[in-house]
C-alpha cells in the first residue's frame, strides 16, 4: 500500500507542478495561453494520503489548495454550468445544417458553427467555433471576435429558412455554404 501511495503522491505532485508552471507561464505572458487540470492532481493527492495515512487525517484538505487547477476548477464551476446552459438544447433557437457543417442560434444572441474542413487525411475531423450574432437587414452578422465578422445572407428574402454564405465558405475552405433550417426560424 505504500508503494501505491507513493505512485499517486508523486502523480499528484507532477499534477500540480505542470499547473503551477502553467500560471507562472500566464502571469509571466499577461495572456491566458496555458489550461490547467482541475481536480486530478487533488484527487490523487487526496487517494495517496489516505492510502498513507488510514486515519483521517487533516492533511487531505490542504491538498485541494497546492494544485491551482483544483483551485480554478471550483471557481470556474458556476461559469461551466452557467455557460452549460446557455449552450443547451433548451436555449435553442434554430438549426441550420448544410452538407459539411451545422450552424446553431440560442435565445441569449449566440451561436455555435461545426464545420468539417477539407480532409487531406483517412480520417473525420470536425471542428468548431462560436461567437454572438445580429440580425441583419437580409440576413445574420455572425461575429467570430471583434475584428472577425461575416454575413449570411438569407437566400429569399422573405424566407429565413435557407442561408446562403459565400464569405462564410471562403474562411472555412469549404466548396458550399447554403445552410438550410433544420430546427426553428430565427426571430
Amino acid at each position: 500500500m505504500t508503494v501505491i501511495a507513493i505512485a499517486l503522491l508523486a502523480f499528484a505532485a507532477l499534477v500540480a507542478l505542470m499547473n503551477w508552471v502553467g500560471v507562472i507561464g500566464n502571469l509571466r505572458s499577461r495572456q491566458w495561453r496555458h489550461s490547467l487540470v482541475p481536480f486530478v492532481g487533488a484527487i490523487f493527492a487526496a487517494v495517496g494520503i489516505s492510502f498513507l495515512l488510514p486515519h483521517k487525517s487533516p492533511w487531505i484538505w490542504a491538498t485541494l489548495l497546492l494544485d491551482p487547477g483544483t483551485v480554478s476548477g471550483v471557481l470556474g464551476l458556476p461559469f461551466l454550468l452557467r455557460e452549460m446552459y446557455r449552450y443547451s438544447r433548451l436555449n435553442l433557437q434554430a438549426e441550420y445544417a448544410g452538407p459539411q457543417h451545422r450552424l446553431r442560434l440560442y435565445r441569449h444572441g449566440g451561436f455555435f458553427l461545426d464545420y468539417q474542413p477539407p480532409q487531406p487525411w483517412n480520417f473525420p475531423v470536425q471542428t468548431g467555433c462560436g461567437g454572438n450574432r445580429s440580425r441583419a437587414p437580409n440576413g445574420l452578422l455572425l461575429s467570430f471576435s471583434p475584428s472577425e465578422k461575416v454575413l449570411l445572407v438569407f437566400g429569399d428574402a422573405a424566407d429565413s429558412r435557407v442561408l446562403n454564405g459565400a464569405l462564410l465558405a471562403a474562411r472555412m475552405g469549404l466548396s458550399n455554404a447554403t445552410l438550410t433550417c433544420r430546427k426553428g426560424r430565427v426571430a
